[in-house]
């Protein structure tokens, strides 16, 4: 009797534990992107100094664009070599230009950009080894000017 109360309670223990981290830490959000809380800065203080970071650390900016007074995207890096890039898969068009979110969700900012991991991964063969290191790279310094602007 003893044991089979033991092996419900690891078996219920097991369940709760997947339930959590699915709920709260497997969700789309934290899967698909890198989002930082930015505090005590005001949102077009965010936005400046971001841009200033991406330009400071040569990814350049294509365009900024203000969706609403709480939602902007900055379209980043601007690189030599994304040409060859979407020649070799098209669909990384929504890796390059980098596009950095900026937005303002009760009352707190945040930033986010997408995790190319997953993209990579899918496309690594028709990328080939060069291209996909060089990808990742860019998206590593990406995310340290994010961090930088966040913590600052």
């Amino acid at each position: 009797m003893k044991a089979i109360l033991f092996l419900a309670g690891g078996v219920l223990a097991a369940l709760l534990f997947v339930y959590s981290v699915k709920r709260f830490y497997a969700t789309p959000e934290r899967i698909f992107f890198f989002t930082l809380e930015v505090e005590r800065k005001s949102f077009a203080d965010v936005v400046d100094e971001l841009k200033a970071e991406l330009k400071e650390r040569g990814l350049g900016i294509l365009e900024t664009v203000r969706l609403s007074e709480d939602y902007v995207i900055i379209l980043s890096c601007d690189v030599s070599w994304k040409d060859q890039l979407l020649e070799r898969v098209p669909s990384l068009s929504s890796l390059i230009p980098c596009p950095v979110a900026v937005y303002r969700h009760r009352g707190k900012v945040f930033i986010a950009v997408p995790k190319e991991i997953y993209f990579v991964q899918a496309h690594r063969e028709d990328l080939g080894q060069d291209l996909a290191d060089t990808l990742t790279r860019l998206y590593q310094t990406l995310r340290i000017a994010i961090a930088e602007v966040a913590v600052r």
